[in-house]
C-alpha cells in the first residue's frame, strides 16, 4: 500500500499520473500558506489544502478562475497570482489609479479606471470620464474581451478569445453605444478606440480554453484520434500547464527569497515581503531502494486582502510498470536543499 508520509507542516498530495508518452509518474505536491504580517511571513494556522480541481470566481465556464488544479507533473517555469483589488490611497475616491506587483524580476503594471461607457458625440462614439471608485476587483471581467452576439445572423458574432468573459469587445461600433469599457488596461497598451483590440490586463489565472494558453494544448486532429488517443498530442507543449498571465510566469522557477513589492492593492497602499526559503526533501521507497527527488516551486499566489501568500512545489518520479512496487514517499524540509 503507497504510503505519503509527511513530515512537514504543509498540505500534500500524490497521485500516479501518465506523462506525455503513456508513461507513469509518480507526483508528489506540497502546498504551504503564509499570513504577510508587519512585512514577514508567519506559518498559518490554517494550511489551505492542494488544490484538485479548478475553482472560479462565479460560474465555472462563465467566469474567471480563482484557483487552479495544482496536481501536475511538469511545469517549466512558475505561475505568479495575484487575486485582490485595487485600493485608492487614503480611501479616498478616485477616477484612475495605477497598481503595480513585482515578484522577483517579474513585474506588471495595471492601470485601473472608474466604470466607464461609450456615448455618441459630436464627434462619434466617445469614452465616457470615469466614475470615481475607491475599490475595484482586480478580475477579468473587468479587462477587454468577451462575447459579442448583437448582429442579427451568427456570422455577425464574434469572441475575443484572449478572455471571453471580458467587456469592450463589438464586432461593430452601432452596438457599443451605453456599453461599458474595461476598468483594467496596461498603461501602454491603452484603448483609443472602438476598433481597439488590447491584450488583456489581468494578474490572474488564464482559463485552459483561452487563447494564448489553449495553443500549447497541441492539435487534437483525426490523426491524434487514430495514433494518440488518449494520450497528448506529439505538438503537446508544457507551457499549458501553466496558468498565469504571461507577464506573470517566472522562467526559469523561482526559488524562494525573492522580494515581492505590491503598490495599491491594500487600504495602507504598499505590502512589501520576501518570498520564504522552504527547502523539500524527498524520498520513496521504489522496488525495496530509496531515491531522493527534488521539487520545483510550481505556484505562488498572494491574496492581499487577506494578507496570505500560498506556495506550491511539484515533484515527478518516473515508475512505469512499477506501480505495484512503489511503497512510501517521505517528505521532510531541510535547512539545506540536497537538490542544489
Amino acid at each position: 500500500m503507497l504510503q505519503l508520509v509527511n513530515r512537514t507542516p504543509y498540505q500534500t498530495e500524490g497521485a500516479l499520473l501518465l506523462d506525455i508518452n503513456g508513461a507513469e509518474v509518480w507526483v508528489v505536491v506540497v502546498k504551504a500558506t503564509f499570513e504577510v504580517t508587519n512585512g514577514k511571513l508567519l506559518l498559518a494556522d490554517e494550511q489551505e489544502p492542494v488544490c484538485l480541481v479548478d475553482e472560479y470566481n462565479g460560474e465555472p465556464g462563465a467566469s474567471s478562475m480563482k484557483y487552479e488544479n495544482e496536481l501536475v507533473f511538469n511545469k517549466p517555469g512558475t505561475d505568479i497570482v495575484i487575486n485582490g483589488h485595487a485600493y485608492a490611497p487614503q480611501a479616498k475616491p478616485v477616477t484612475k489609479m495605477d497598481v503595480n506587483v513585482r515578484v522577483g524580476r517579474n513585474q506588471k503594471t495595471i492601470r485601473v479606471f472608474g466604470d466607464r461607457i461609450w456615448y455618441r458625440s459630436f464627434v462619434g462614439l466617445s469614452i465616457s470620464k470615469p466614475k470615481p471608485f475607491v475599490k475595484m476587483p482586480l478580475i477579468y471581467e473587468r479587462a477587454f474581451g468577451g462575447t459579442d452576439t448583437s448582429g442579427d445572423k451568427p456570422r455577425k458574432h464574434g469572441t475575443e478569445h484572449r478572455n471571453p468573459i471580458g467587456v469592450g469587445f463589438a464586432m461593430s461600433k452601432s452596438f457599443l453605444k451605453d456599453k461599458p469599457l474595461p476598468n483594467l488596461e496596461e498603461p501602454a497598451n491603452r484603448i483609443k478606440g472602438w476598433k481597439s483590440r488590447p491584450k488583456p490586463a489581468g494578474f490572474g489565472f488564464i482559463c485552459k480554453h483561452w487563447k494564448p494558453r489553449r495553443q500549447y494544448a497541441g492539435t487534437y486532429d483525426q490523426k491524434w484520434v487514430e495514433h494518440r488517443l488518449p494520450l497528448y498530442p506529439l505538438d503537446f507543449n508544457f507551457r499549458f500547464f501553466l496558468g498565469a498571465h504571461p507577464d506573470m510566469v517566472a522562467i526559469p522557477h523561482l526559488h524562494g527569497g525573492e522580494p515581492v513589492e505590491l503598490f495599491g492593492l491594500t487600504p495602507g497602499g504598499c505590502l512589501t515581503f520576501n518570498l520564504p526559503q522552504v527547502d523539500l526533501n524527498f524520498s520513496t521507497r521504489l522496488e525495496g531502494k530509496w531515491i531522493n527527488h527534488c521539487s520545483k516551486l510550481g505556484t505562488v499566489i498572494i491574496e492581499p486582502d487577506i494578507p496570505r501568500v500560498m506556495m506550491t512545489w511539484q515533484t515527478s518520479l518516473p515508475c512505469h510498470r512499477k506501480r505495484f512496487e512503489l511503497e512510501e514517499t517521505e517528505i521532510r524540509e531541510e535547512r539545506v536543499n540536497p537538490c542544489n
